[in-house]
């Protein structure tokens, strides 16, 4: 079965937890395919690129929590002047990715290299995109394009917004702490641990922190970049399949209390959905709420 490249990006430092993660899931899935039960993985400072097949690998944005953005990388090769780099994208079956009269955006970055302009590469993109009527449109479908020292990879968002945004949390949060960051935290605070625990929050803010320990396997329930893909619209079962397998495994947790004394954030996290805590108590006004 062929195998396509793909990228977690994490927040740095968090590299390491996230490998666990994703070998967990990994585990889970690797019967459908006969594969090794753990991936190859190769780091990076910010995240790992590793192999898999397309299906398993886009449905990772379900089920994956402490990561911040899955990417597909398209192509990697040397591009020395605009010639190379045009054939490069030629070289790419975008067809798999766009639908006719679909839209696309880019984000470029260049460092050492020949290709330096943001202009030059939006017009190289628009004249290969061209013949499938696809147009640049601002915060449309991302496709990433980095060079360094002449060297050139092209890839593709398959998360749409972060990893951390959820999909089911209410808006206007007090929290300043990102979703997967306290999930990756949580893996690190939860390694080992087998007998039933209680887990607390002295300073629960918005209630990041309980809402991941309690939404812990659980699918994210969001729209992802990919899935206007017509390659992935045609393996939909499958990808729901795999969803499927990588959930439903619970950590052994019997309680998750909170405690704040702000009385907007314990309001905001009794909000959120899915966020059934067995108790609240606003430590300031010294009462349950």
């Amino acid at each position: 079965m062929r195998q396509r490249t793909f990228f977690l990006t994490t927040i740095p430092g968090l590299e390491s937890v996230t490998h666990l993660e994703l070998c967990d899931k990994w585990g889970r899935a690797a019967d459908f395919f006969n594969l090794p039960i753990y991936p190859n993985v190769t780091f990076y400072r910010g995240g790992f690129e590793f192999q898999a097949p397309l299906t398993l690998g886009l449905s990772l944005n379900h089920v994956m929590r402490s990561n911040t953005r899955l990417l597909l990388r398209l192509k990697s090769d040397m591009a020395k002047n605009e010639k190379e780099f045009m054939d490069l994208l030629k070289s790419i079956s975008w067809e798999e990715y766009f639908s006719p009269n679909a839209s696309f955006d880019f984000q470029f970055s260049s460092k050492s290299s020949k290709i330096s302009m943001n202009r030059q590469v939006q017009e190289c993109l628009q004249k290969v995109l061209k013949p499938l009527k696809v147009k640049w449109k601002k915060g449309s479908q991302k496709i990433f394009i980095r060079f360094f020292r002449d060297e050139c990879n092209i890839s593709l968002d398959l998360s749409g917004e972060a990893s951390f945004a959820r999909g089911d949390q209410s808006k206007g949060s007090l929290a300043s702490l990102r979703t997967s960051t306290a999930n990756g935290l949580l893996r690190i605070l939860f390694q080992g641990l087998t007998q039933p625990f209680v887990l607390v929050d002295p300073m629960m803010g918005a209630g990041t922190f309980l809402q991941e320990a309690l939404s812990w396997d659980q699918a994210l329930q969001r729209e992802f970049a990919y899935q206007k893909f017509p390659v992935a619209e045609a393996a939909k079962e499958e990808i729901e399949k795999l969803i499927a397998s990588m959930t439903g495994e619970r950590v052994p947790l019997s309680q998750a209390i909170g405690f704040d004394n702000n009385s907007k954030a314990v309001h905001l996290a009794k909000k959120k959905p899915k966020l059934l805590f067995d108790r609240f108590m606003e430590s300031g006004l010294g009462r349950s709420v």
